[in-house]
């Protein structure tokens, strides 16, 4: 599969975020007990949630794709998150789309 400009620029983000951010601390997070809304809201900072919302409803407005794309750079340090930033990506914007 052939990458546009953005894919490629976000998934670059996604992978530096994941191998710097997420792999260091994935197995302390695991251990720990409740959701790191912290790291939750820099994943957001990044412009990686929120990726195929329309941009008048402060998202991106690129494709399902790009969002996948960014899930699979976070699945693969970090299940959890790679999980938890897809379903914020394509299942809480889902009405706004329809």
């Amino acid at each position: 599969m052939l990458l546009n400009e953005d894919q490629i620029a976000l998934r670059d983000v996604a992978r530096r975020f994941a191998r710097e951010k997420l792999k260091p601390r994935y197995q302390a997070r695991e251990a720990e007990p409740g959701f790191d809304r912290a790291l939750m809201k820099e994943i957001g900072a990044l412009g990686l949630i929120g990726v195929d919302l329309p941009e008048e409803y402060g998202g991106l407005g690129l494709s399902g794709v790009t969002s996948g794309i960014i899930t699979e750079e976070m699945k693969k340090v970090d299940p959890v998150s790679g999980i938890t930033t897809a379903a914020m990506n394509r299942m809480i914007p889902r009405p706004i789309r329809s």
